[in-house]
């Protein structure tokens, strides 16, 4: 019953190259994972609890939420309650474009926070994602995106090359290495498996 509630609406942005999506009423724990795009998004309704690079957060509307590629997360409802949220993914090579234009400087970005309590910065993702779904004409959504990008710029990014970034222990990374060494021979019950 309560997955009838549930809505998913992804809307990809041709002018921009940029993913648009609202999540609404959504019950269901998300597992542990990570993304190869950047994520910006917000807490629309509902609380959340979240995991991300192993440190633990509380998350409710107004909350801003920033992964960097490869960020590993998790996220569960906290009393049960359902989530309404918003989010724009962009890829590398489109960030990488985005922030030459704003800055002038080609950096690969590396947001340095992954959660930001009560944000205005969530007006800015409101309004993109609302000229996205508009068909907004090209100047007017590139105007939400640059914006966007450059409030986050000057608050809370890093360049890649110079960010703090924790590596995994040699077995980790041995492990992962093996596997993409060796991932057309993995055999698909042995993903599937519990």
């Amino acid at each position: 019953m309560l997955s009838e509630q549930e809505q998913r609406h992804v809307y990809y942005d041709r002018d921009l190259n940029i993913e648009a999506y609202n999540l609404s009423g959504i019950v269901q724990k998300f597992p542990n994972h990570f993304h190869e795009y950047y994520v910006i998004g917000f807490i629309e309704g509902g609380r959340r609890h979240l995991w991300c690079k192993n440190v633990e957060y509380d998350l409710s509307a107004g909350d801003l939420i920033l992964f960097n590629p490869h960020d590993n997360h998790y996220c569960a409802p906290i009393n049960g309650e359902l989530l309404d949220y918003r989010a724009v993914n962009i890829n590398p090579d489109i960030m990488e474009s985005a922030v030459q234009e704003i800055t002038g400087k080609p950096f690969t970005p590396h947001f340095t926070q992954n959660v930001v309590y009560q944000s205005e910065i969530t007006r800015s993702i409101d309004s993109l994602y609302s000229a996205i779904l508009q068909c907004s004409p090209m100047l007017e959504k590139e105007e939400h995106f640059y914006y966007l990008l450059e409030q986050i710029l000057q608050e809370y990014v890093s360049p890649f090359e110079t960010a703090d970034i924790s590596q995994p222990n040699h077995q980790i990374r041995t492990l992962c290495t093996y596997m993409e060494e060796h991932f057309e021979e993995i055999s698909p019950w042995m993903i599937c498996s519990p």
